[in-house]
């Protein structure tokens, strides 16, 4: 059997954004496999009211590929159609299988041979990884939960017809036990978009989340550099400069003033709906963090691990439709919700928005699955796409919290140097192409050294700070001496 170009397994964001980053570089002998066998990835697996990609409309949408009204939003819903879209003009509807990938055996040639659940067999020159990080629902040990009487729910296992307007809803949050906030992937999110979710529709919800994580207000069409600028150091240099612009203006002549007067109110613009928005969020913070957090929070740029973009959560605890609880559950009654404190809050229904276990790339794969010592045992996470294996990608979308995911901007560099490497092998006489050895280090040494610009330490596996995108944005496109051809 002649083999495809390239092989990706998963048609969602990470998938869709190669696909067309690949159609777009010439490249259309390709072959996609997906088990749910249509585009749309895990968004068409969530049907909870609150599901919604984890950045903001302008962090996951790609830059050459715009959104239409009916898109206009980061809702499972509006991704879905995105991605359908997007994969409709890549070609993917023609170059879809349906069906799971079980087994990935790299021949000596440096080709693949990919195994299918259905028994039959794919052959690929190259391999691209795209099957995201979520596995299985996240179940907090909460004593009584079983016990209770009312509906419960899992925010990635949910009840469509149900109806919880009117009702009184607890929401419970990652560390509701007591333990570690850091069990579900996104589960630092999804309490909020949930907990405003159910309010809209009707409920009286309360959340009870020990680690509440930094609100931003919704932005959908802005670049996140400009939200750094609300940064509370920022404002405070902008503020000396016009406290020395005012000293120097009161010193000089009437006509020599103007200027100064220009330049204070070029310095002291009218706040900008957006700016409003923050304002807003810093009074939230202040009524629900104690004061070191708070501080924080403003001596840090509030794009870093654990922000949550949503308007609707301001307007619903404004409103009375959300009532925060920053306090551990200690069990679960028949109708209600006991704090560690001991307080009895009475409620109708539980839901859980604890996130999903997650999984490594390759995960089930055998071959691949590192669990198991494949191929991907010694692979290097923070490189995202790159790695030490010839002709193998792994690539993830703005729902990733892979140290340089969580932004379509970045990702789609990370699809364009795939597609780019994918069409230098099918172009030439190679039969391998693989990063160099220094060009792996060189790279975990640069994102470790943007890890403790950004204030963090250092770690490969820790989620970068989205506020040094332009560095990696020049780091993932890469130079032609990073990789070799062979």
């Amino acid at each position: 059997m002649t083999p495809y170009a390239v092989a990706v397994v998963g048609a969602g964001f990470a998938g869709v954004a190669v696909v067309d980053a690949l159609a777009r570089a010439g490249v259309r002998d390709v072959v996609v496999v997906d088990e749910r066998g249509a585009v749309g990835g895990r968004w068409l697996d969530r049907h909870d009211p609150g599901a919604r990609s984890r950045g903001s409309l302008s962090e996951s949408t790609l830059r050459h590929r715009d959104r239409t009204p009916a898109e206009r939003s980061p809702s499972a819903p509006a991704m879905v159609g995105y991605l359908q879209r997007v994969g409709a003009w890549a070609g993917i509807g023609q170059k879809l299988v349906h069906d799971r990938v079980t087994r990935a055996a790299q021949q000596s040639d440096g080709s693949w041979t990919l195994t299918l659940a259905s028994g039959s067999q794919l052959h690929a020159r190259a391999l691209v990884l795209a099957t995201g990080h979520e596995g299985e629902p996240v179940v907090p040990e909460v004593r009584g939960t079983d016990a209770f009487e009312g509906p419960l729910l899992h925010t990635h296992v949910w009840q469509s017809d149900l109806d919880l307007a009117g009702r009184r809803v607890a929401v419970l949050a990652p560390g509701v036990d007591g333990r570690s906030p850091a069990a579900g992937h996104l589960s630092a999110t999804e309490h909020v978009h949930t907990a405003a979710a159910l309010a809209e529709q009707g409920a009286d919800v309360l959340v009870f989340s020990p680690g509440q994580p930094w609100v931003l207000p919704e932005r959908p069409d802005a670049d996140p550099v400009d939200l750094w600028t609300s940064n509370r150091r920022v404002d405070a240099a902008g503020q000396r400069l016009r406290d020395v612009g005012r000293v120097v203006r009161t010193g000089l002549p009437p006509a020599a003033r103007v200027p100064w007067a220009l330049a204070e109110g070029a310095l002291d613009p009218t706040p900008l709906p957006w700016q409003r928005a923050m304002q807003a969020s810093t009074a939230l913070a202040r009524q629900h963090l104690d004061p070191e957090a708070v501080e924080l929070h403003h001596a840090s740029s509030p794009l870093s691990r654990g922000t949550v973009r949503s308007e609707a959560w301001f307007e619903q605890v404004a409103a009375g439709g959300i009532t925060l609880h920053r306090t551990a559950v200690h069990r679960i009654a028949p109708d209600a919700v006991v704090d560690v404190q001991g307080t009895r809050h009475r409620v109708d229904a539980l839901v859980l928005a604890t996130g999903a276990h997650p999984v490594g790339p390759g995960a089930g794969i055998e071959g691949l699955d590192a669990a198991d010592g494949g191929l991907l045992a010694d692979w290097a996470p923070h490189l995202g796409t790159l790695g030490r294996v010839p002709n193998l990608f792994v690539t993830h979308g703005p729902a990733s919290d892979l140290p340089v995911g969580g932004d379509a901007a970045l990702h789609g560099a990370r699809a364009a140097l795939v597609a780019r490497l994918v069409r230098t092998l099918v172009s030439s006489d190679a039969r391998r192409v693989v990063a160099t050895p220094r060009a792996v280090e060189a790279w975990e040494r640069r994102v470790t050294d943007l890890q403790r610009r950004a204030g963090l330490v250092p770690d490969p596996q820790a989620v970068m700070w989205p506020g040094l995108r332009r560095d990696l944005l020049r780091l993932l496109r890469g130079r032609p001496e990073d990789f070799v051809l062979s």
